[in-house]
């Protein structure tokens, strides 16, 4: 559970710094899950790309996940605002341009990986409820803002 570093008769000084500059917020890691973490075993097989009809959910218990894909925790807080999308709407074989301002709104720099979900409600055949479609990971200092953009 604890590095090695810190197990009794074994402390370094030098071999627990990265340890402890983690611990007290000195360096701020970013990211975020790469896979779904279920409540239960009652919901496996559990993925974020679920179509529209495949949760059920059972008395007394949720469909949401302990822990959803994408999920992550910071230090710091980034708030998301200014949403555009060009056109309002497209055919098929068409493309729309997302843009998005992403501002570090806590005291401490930080890392974040802005992620562009889509979801098509009418179509010929059952799409899943949300889909990635891209993400970007940004490094942003203490109040600065940064807008993104993508196809």
């Amino acid at each position: 559970m604890f590095p090695p570093s810190w197990k009794a008769g074994t402390w370094d000084r030098k071999a627990a710094q990265p340890s402890l500059t983690f611990l007290f917020g000195d360096y701020n890691p970013g990211g975020k899950l790469p896979i779904t973490v279920p409540r239960s075993a009652g919901q496996l097989p559990d993925y974020y790309y679920q179509k529209p009809s495949a949760k059920r959910e059972y008395l007394g218990s949720t469909v949401q996940p302990l822990f959803p894909f994408g999920w992550g925790l910071s230090y710091s807080t980034f708030k998301y605002g200014n949403l555009h999308a060009t056109p309002d709407s497209i055919r098929n074989q068409g493309q729309a341009r997302i843009s998005v301002d992403v501002t570090n709104s806590g005291a401490v720099r930080g890392d974040e990986v802005v992620q562009l979900y889509i979801r098509d409600e009418v179509s010929s055949v059952t799409r899943p409820i949300k889909e990635l479609r891209g993400f970007r990971r940004i490094a942003l200092a203490a109040g600065e803002t940064k807008q993104l953009s993508s196809r």
